[in-house]
């Protein structure tokens, strides 16, 4: 029996205690700092959204003048040396990509220059969420600290999602709500226990430094539900039917926002668009001065039941037309904040409406219909149903909003999905080429085919007579071989079913040329492919092998890819990466 000497097994037991306790070291400085900076860029744009809008949001035309003078400055920071790409406009799906399918490094001067960028955004009365610059801010703060402490790959991401959960949960003092923020938007549900306790810790720690900062209540004082809330009458009338409304509502905003954005990227000059966008926004701002800004001090108001519900009707029309200009236009900021006042907005219109029709406790049903609405519209444009769960439980601080709010946030998450077939953030990716899908993918698209091919390679010379050719087969673990012409370039493949009716025929085995029944029709890889293309070339093609040639239009075979040698490469990534 093999034994482990003593020694190794104790130094061993050593290196994996000194990574852990870095992790958790590693968390809760980011908790601290990511906690830190969230109070500091949330102050920010509060006061600079009570001087520069407050003065004039109800002031007719003169609304256009912050909304002008904020594109003005995004001009600016967008024309600064070196600024990156995703510094205007939904930054948020580039963010998720580089987390799971590119380095992982998220550096510090671009997450300042778009946090700035957004805080110009918001605190101009831009119609958008400070959560997803803000998570992005935190994420690379974890990015920096892992950097410094020089780990791995697969840690630095765990530090960028402890980064992104430790805002969040900052934001709303709500500490799980941070953590499957991060496990189901930002990892892709990618839920391993080397990620989740970390994140765990980061989240707290970010909860504990905004508990003593501004103290210990919720970004909104929801009151718990009532009792006569809580009936199976209630569950028919309001509760299911509202959720089936946020989700078509979820997904009409999804197409319109991605209509936008395409219309928006046809004006070349992004000075224009900026311009346009804040046109666009002033003109929705005349009508309803509420949807500027990230709408929190109108969610209260409609959480506390004093907004009557033909405004609410309103503001729920116009405010997913404001926010989808604003981004849309290139205006920093992100979707989470304009979803729950959606939400809100949906909830409190539908349940004063039905109030009317059947005999309800008007204030108490409108309050919870608000309450559940929005985690219902926050799940059917993000596709994180527990994110949305948790949050709402987590405001309210009561358990009697579980079940209204899981029937209200699976009915519209179910119907959103149906009808959009992804997350606003996954179908932005989409448009763009780009298909991600959590740690199955991830693992996929980090590895390339010269990583995993075989470089010993065995081919067949076309003109090999039948004969020799099944001779040859069994010194070969493969079945399938690829064919050479005369100056050794792939001229075709060949297997044993292209054969076997012959393997029996001795009088023709020494007459059949193995060109005269190969495949000519091949299909090539290259060296820099991944493997997520790889998969699905296999998907369509079930081939034992793929010939590696040296690149697009080359027929120099360099190596031989095997449907076996792919699948091992696969499960052994996603074995290391949990």
């Amino acid at each position: 029996m093999l034994s482990i000497p003593k020694g190794v097994a104790v130094k061993k037991s050593r290196m994996l205690s000194r990574e852990q306790t870095l992790l958790i070291v590693g968390a809760i400085l980011i908790g601290t700092v990511a906690g830190l900076v969230n109070h500091i860029f949330s102050t920010s744009y509060e006061n600079l959204y009570r001087f520069a809008v407050k003065p004039f949001e109800r002031g007719g035309a003169t609304v256009f003048i912050p909304l002008f003078a904020g594109a003005g400055l995004l001009m600016l920071i967008s024309s600064i040396p070196g600024a990156s790409r995703d510094v205007l406009g939904f930054g948020f799906p580039r963010f998720i990509e580089k987390i799971n399918l590119g380095s992982g490094v998220v550096r510090i001067r671009e997450a300042a220059a778009r946090a700035l960028a957004a805080a110009v955004s918001l605190g101009f009365g831009g119609s958008a969420g400070q959560e997803g610059p803000i998570a992005q801010t935190g994420g690379a703060i974890g990015s920096a600290i892992a950097e410094k402490m020089r780990l791995s790959k697969a840690n630095i991401r765990t530090f960028i999602a402890c980064g992104t959960a430790a805002a969040i949960a900052a934001t709303f003092n709500a500490p799980i709500t941070g953590v499957l923020f991060s496990e189901e938007i930002v990892l892709l549900r990618n839920l391993r226990s080397a990620t989740f306790i970390p994140i765990v810790i980061s989240s707290a720690t970010a909860t504990a430094v905004s508990y003593f900062i501004r103290g210990g209540e919720p970004l909104f004082g929801v009151p718990g539900f009532a009792e006569d809330t809580l009936n199976m009458r209630d569950f028919a009338l309001f509760y299911l039917p509202l959720g089936a409304i946020v989700g078509v509502a979820a997904a009409g905003f999804m197409k319109i926002f991605s209509a936008t954005e395409d219309v928006f990227s046809k004006v070349g000059n992004t000075k224009v668009r900026l311009a346009m966008g804040a046109a666009a926004l002033g003109a929705l701002a005349m009508a309803s001065p509420e949807v500027l800004g990230n709408g929190y001090k109108h969610v209260k108001e409609i959480l506390d039941g004093g907004v009557a519900p033909a405004v609410l009707l309103t503001v729920a029309l116009l405010k997913p037309l404001a926010t989808c200009v604003t981004v849309g236009s290139g205006w920093p900021g992100g979707l989470f904040a304009p979803a729950i006042f959606m939400g809100a907005a949906t909830g409190g219109a539908f349940a004063g409406m039905m109030s009317k029709l059947v005999s309800a406790s008007g204030g108490s049903i409108s309050t919870a219909c608000a309450t559940v609405g929005m985690g219902a519209f926050l799940a059917a444009i993000t596709h994180a149903p527990l994110t949305s769960i948790f949050l709402i439980i987590e405001l309210t601080q009561s358990y009697q909003a579980v079940v209204p709010a899981m029937v209200c946030t699976v009915v519209s998450w179910s119907l959103a999905r149906a009808l959009t077939g992804g997350s606003i953030d996954v179908l932005a990716l989409k448009k763009d080429g780009v298909e991600i899908s959590g740690i199955e993918s991830e693992s996929l698209h980090s590895l390339r085919v010269k990583d995993v091919m075989r470089t010993e390679i065995v081919t067949v010379d076309e003109n090999t007579k039948l004969r020799k050719l099944i001779e040859d087969i069994p010194s070969s673990r493969f079945t399938t071989f690829p064919i050479v012409d005369s100056d050794g370039l792939l001229s075709g493949i060949v297997s044993i079913q292209d054969f076997r009716q012959w393997l029996f025929q001795e009088d023709i085995k020494d007459l059949i040329l193995v060109k005269e029944f190969a495949t000519l029709d091949v299909t090539t890889v290259r060296p820099d492919d991944n493997l997520y293309d790889v998969v699905k070339i296999l998907g369509q093609r079930p081939a034992e092998i793929l010939p590696v040639v040296e690149a697009a239009g080359s027929r120099k075979i360099v190596g031989i890819l095997s449907r076996r040698d792919v699948i091992n490469a696969y499960n052994k990534a996603v074995s290391e990466g949990g």
